[in-house]
């Protein structure tokens, strides 16, 4: 499901699924099953510095907002 604040990262995961399933559907007839594996949270580097970057000075259309609440969990939650 998509969530606010996630945009990016939803839309590149429902790729990968959508790609998945269009496979499977193409190479069932062959005996070739094509499964996606897409777990929850889980601790890695996704949310530090080598992989996410940041705005420095965000909009502040978006503080209070569901968007500035998910930034802020990710920040606070990296490598938890």
């Amino acid at each position: 499901m998509g969530f606010n604040g996630g945009s990016a990262y939803c839309a590149a995961k429902f790729a990968v699924t959508g790609l998945s399933e269009a496979l499977n559907n193409e190479l069932n007839q062959f005996g070739v099953h094509v499964t996606t594996v897409v777990p929850g949270a889980f601790r890695t580097d996704f949310r530090d510095g080598s992989s996410v970057c940041f705005p420095k000075d965000p909009m502040p259309e978006y503080d209070g907002t569901p968007v500035h609440s998910v930034i802020d969990w990710m920040k606070e939650n990296n490598h938890k």
